[in-house]
């Protein structure tokens, strides 16, 4: 699966994490261009992510040639994802509150 650039798909890009689909993405320099590379970091493939064009091209073509690798990557992609922070739902919750009550406080 390709991500969109320079718009990452955001939830998007979390449901194929979510159905077990590693994806490619481009890292840009603005948050919407990076969404991508910070889902993917969360469940450890940094190795999809393209610092270029010309490296998002070698990459899909790497995986494409290579559908057994592929498939271990994906392997426990679902339980990898909803073990990540940006699954901890709760944890955010916390760190939040606690943000408030500091800037309330304060």
């Amino acid at each position: 699966m390709l991500d969109p650039f320079p718009y990452n798909g955001g939830v998007t890009t979390g449901d194929c994490l979510w159905m077990g689909t590693p994806i490619l993405t481009l890292a840009g320099d603005s948050y919407v261009s990076r969404q991508g590379v910070g889902l993917l970091a969360g469940v450890g493939l940094e190795e999809f992510v393209a610092a270029n064009r010309e490296d998002l091209v070698a990459k899909a073509v790497g995986w494409a040639a290579a559908p057994g690798r592929l498939a271990e990557r994906a392997a426990g992609l679902r339980e990898r994802f909803q073990a990540s922070p940006q699954m901890d739902h709760a944890g955010y919750a916390r760190e939040l509150e606690s943000a408030l009550r500091e800037m309330v406080t304060a």
